[in-house]
């Protein structure tokens, strides 16, 4: 570039000299009178080089400074590699995978789209296929593989190095837990009803180890991109390994450049809820700098204990159902113990804010940065029962606020009243709960210089949902959900551009225990269900059926 800018410079310069250097003159033109030059005409040409060389001079300097600025921005790069000097994004192309193979489609608008078929359209930019098609699937190594009603889909389970050889002692248990799920969950879970102890005290392990590694974790997250992120999952074995085939570089964690951030509720109301916890837990271990997992409004222990509720269906009914009591709660304990290890938000590249469900709402005379700030200072209480949490100090109300507005609170829906602070209330997620409206939303955006909110916890048609003038993203993993007929989406991020991935095959609902009347299939588990129920009365916000 410096070179560009000097050539004209340089051929300017060396034009000047030639003209006005002597030369030894020709015999020819000694005899020939020269005619004599106007000192005007000179001294105007001479103004006009001098014009020119000043401009040369101005552009040089402008090209340095440019340089300067990049040198600048790379070294900044490389010193912190969390900070991306540019603004954020939304790609406007939607990676579909609806089969056979995919597809990219656009989106019609950035402002509210929930990325359904009618507002998706048609893209000319043609995409190779990421999926395996049935009459390849056997020329594939995985050894997992689940039976779908569309036969075009292959699921395909994690493929982790099953090397024995392993040095970190959280290794172990972890890649015990991974080689077992492959073995006993590649067609259905009943063929784990064989060992239930054995398995169960695989799972208490693995959380024992897992809750080490994530406690080393701050419950404020710096990250960096490329990275992808996952919503509410919800026990569905399926979605979790079927993105994580399909998105995971060489099928292996650590040969990845992508970091991978879940935002929460891994069980409850999903048939696999034990599965799903157990081998992301898994993962985590094998790869504590390239896995997180924020923690969701079922991960806390008033939630998937909450059998009143949530009957069959409940985390706790799960474990009671598969390993009995008094070893089902066993598991449950254990399983709750990681889930408050967990962190509560995070930030990618500093322009991303992500949790699980929305901003952290400040109390009265503070503000959205001080409540950053309070998130980095990495002092929040990592408790399993956050609705016995005591209320004693203006700051025990504002970690009470936080979690509150972290695990529960919903963007605003169109023509609900606010309040001045932007705040209206949440009636479907109970009277603790809010909603967040625009005016909040930009404020929190003003005051820390955050971009864009990333979010699960509202089931989406196709697992994607933007709002509040696109700043706000939903992003849903469960397909079936409760029996439903919704799919389920991922996001990819890098180099400044938040893609949107949306996977519409396989949207039958996968849940049994939904609108199960019973809690339990023995007599021992459901009178110790009894006693939980009372536990649960005094649970946080009555979540509704949206996540």
């Amino acid at each position: 570039m410096l070179n560009r800018v000097l050539q004209p410079f340089q051929a300017l310069s060396c034009s000047h000299s030639s003209s006005t250097v002597a030369r030894p003159a020709s015999p020819l033109a000694s005899s020939t009178p020269q005619p004599q030059r106007d000192a005007a005409a000179d001294a105007a040409e001479m103004a006009a080089l001098q014009a020119r060389v000043a401009e040369l001079n101005e552009q040089l300097a402008k090209a340095k400074a440019d340089l300067a600025e990049v040198r600048a921005r790379v070294s900044t790069l490389e010193a912190d590699p969390t900070t991306w000097p540019g603004k954020y994004t939304v790609s406007r192309n939607v990676l579909v995978m609806d089969g056979q193979n995919s597809r990219l489609e656009c989106l019609g608008t950035m402002d509210e789209i929930t990325c359904t078929p009618a507002t998706l359209e048609e893209s000319t930019v043609a995409s190779p296929p990421l999926l395996v098609s049935s009459e390849d699937s056997s020329q594939q190594p995985s050894s997992f593989q689940e039976e779908d009603d569309n036969p075009g889909r292959t699921i395909r389970k994690l493929s982790l190095n099953t090397e024995q050889r392993l040095a970190h002692p959280h290794l172990a248990p972890a890649q015990r837990i991974i080689n077992f799920l492959r073995l006993h969950v590649a067609n259905n879970l009943e063929s784990l009803e064989a060992v239930p102890e054995e398995y169960a005290q695989m799972l208490i392990e693995v959380c024992e180890k897992a809750a080490v590694v994530f406690a080393m974790d701050p419950t404020f997250l710096s990250l960096r991109s490329p990275a992808y992120i996952m919503g509410d999952i919800h026990g569905s074995a399926s979605d979790l390994s079927f993105f994580m085939g399909n998105l995971l570089n060489f099928d292996h964690l650590c040969y990845t450049p992508s970091q991978w951030l879940f935002l929460g509720d891994y069980v409850d109301r999903g048939v696999a809820g034990c599965e799903v916890a157990a081998m992301l837990f898994a993962v985590k271990c094998v790869a504590p700098d390239s896995v997180f997992l924020l923690r969701g409004n079922h991960e806390l222990a008033e939630v998937n204990r909450n059998t009143a509720q949530y009957r069959g269906g409940s985390f706790l009914a799960q474990c009671r159902q598969r390993f009995g009591y008094p070893l089902g709660d066993k598991v449950n304990r254990a399983f709750n113990a990681v889930f408050a290890q967990l962190p509560v938000a995070a930030e990618i590249n500093g322009k991303i804010f992500c949790c699980h469900a929305g901003i952290p709402r400040p109390l009265r005379g503070s503000d959205y940065r001080a409540m950053v700030e309070l998130l980095r200072s990495n002092t929040l209480p990592r408790v399993e029962w956050w609705a016995d949490y005591p209320l004693k100090t203006d700051e025990d109300k504002q970690w009470s606020l936080l979690i509150s507005s972290l695990l529960w609170s919903d963007p605003a829906p169109e023509g609900l009243e606010l309040d001045s602070e932007g705040y209206g209330p949440n009636e479907s997620r109970g009277s603790r709960t809010h909603c967040f409206g625009q005016p909040a939303l930009e404020r929190f955006f003003e005051q820390t210089g955050y971009e864009f909110l990333i979010r699960a916890h509202e089931v989406q048609q196709n697992g994607l949902r933007l709002c509040l003038n696109g700043k706000v993203i939903t992003v849903f993993s469960s397909s079936g959900y409760c029996g439903g007929v919704n799919g389920s989406g991922a996001l990819y991020l890098n180099r400044g551009k938040i893609r949107l991935i949306s996977c519409t095959t396989g949207i039958r609902g996968r849940s049994k225990y939904h609108n199960q009347d019973t809690a339990t299939t023995t007599t021992t588990a459901a009178a110790a269900a009894t006693t939980t129920t009372t536990e649960a009365a005094t649970a946080a916000p009555t979540p509704s059926t949206s996540a």
